[in-house]
């Protein structure tokens, strides 16, 4: 009944069916499940009531859709996606957060970093690169200015400064950074920034 009611369209009959019994994770005749069916019609609205009457959005479906969207940069199918539990960062896939910090997608960045924690190196990576604007974002959003990395790699400040980069040095100051240390090269960064 259920199935029925969702390639008709009776909207208002959803949650009644699932009330009196109706399974929402039942697949129909080929399959797919009434959330993923309403999802991929565009209609996000009835997903979402789906998932409040008990439809479980398979993991599969979720971190595989979510990639695919952000390939096609398509930033509302990420948000909706991400609201219903998609990860931007899973060990077993590509880690969306450093393809939309490597691919400069500012916007992706933001959201993505609105769901999870910045990864380790981000902001050493981005550093070593000049990237003032991405270290601005990865800052605003929590990450680790002094983080305990390997010591022949230095830490983020000592290498915006080895960069030249002074607005990022002066970021990661504002942010907490240590000003001591060496950086890879074995300078001191206060001394690099002074010469």
């Amino acid at each position: 009944a259920l199935v029925l009611a969702l390639r008709n369209d009776w909207r208002d009959l959803v949650a009644p069916l699932v009330r009196a019994g109706a399974d929402p994770n039942a697949p129909d005749q080929e399959g797919i499940q009434p959330f993923v069916r309403a999802f991929e019609s565009g209609d996000e609205v009835l997903a979402h009531e789906l998932v409040e009457l008990g439809a479980v959005p398979g993991r599969e479906f979720l971190d595989g859709g979510i990639v695919q969207a952000y390939e096609r940069r398509n930033f509302d199918r990420c948000r909706a996606l991400l609201r219903l539990g998609a990860k931007p960062s899973v060990p077993a896939r590509r880690c969306l957060v450093r393809q939309a910090a490597h691919d400069d997608e500012t916007g992706f960045l933001h959201l993505f970093l609105g769901y999870t924690a910045v990864p380790d190196g981000l902001l050493y990576d981005n550093c070593r690169a000049g990237r003032s604007h991405l270290v601005a974002i990865l800052l605003a959003h929590g990450a680790s200015v002094n983080p305990n990395r390997a010591p022949f790699l230095g830490p983020p400040y000592g290498r915006a400064v080895e960069e030249g980069g002074d607005l990022m040095a002066l970021s990661l100051l504002s942010a907490g950074a240590h000003p001591q240390g060496l950086t890879a090269t074995g300078a001191e960064p206060l001394h690099l920034a002074i010469v």
